[in-house]
Order: structure tokens, then sequence, then C-alpha cells
């Protein structure tokens, strides 16, 4: 029964190496959020720029 116990003491991480994997998840997480910002920016900069409908807009038909 001894090598049940030195295979679940093996199994046991350090707190260093969770905190690593944890900063590491949140590293990750922080990019990807940015990413899709970005790309969010990206897909519709021309429906901010040059708004097809807004207050005042004044038709050229006119």
């Amino acid at each position: 029964m001894q090598w049940i116990e030195d295979t679940a003491a093996h199994n046991r991480s350090p707190a260093y190496l969770q905190d690593v994997a944890q900063t590491r998840m949140t590293t990750y997480m922080g990019f990807v959020s940015f990413t899709i910002l970005v790309w969010d920016h990206i897909i519709t900069f021309g429906d901010e720029v040059y708004p097809r409908n807004y207050v005042g807009h004044v038709q050229a038909d006119k």
C-alpha cells in the first residue's frame, strides 16, 4: 500500500505550481479578451465613423 500513498503525494502539486498555472490562465484570458475587443473595433469601424442614420443627418436628394 506504500505505492498508493506515494502516488497520492506525487499528484499533489505545490502551491507555487498552482499559482503559476492560475497566472498563466489569467494572462491567456486577458489576451483573448483584448483580441476580441480589437476585432470588434475593426469590424465595426465603418459603422462608427460613417454612421448612416443619426439625428441631424441631411439627405443629398433634398
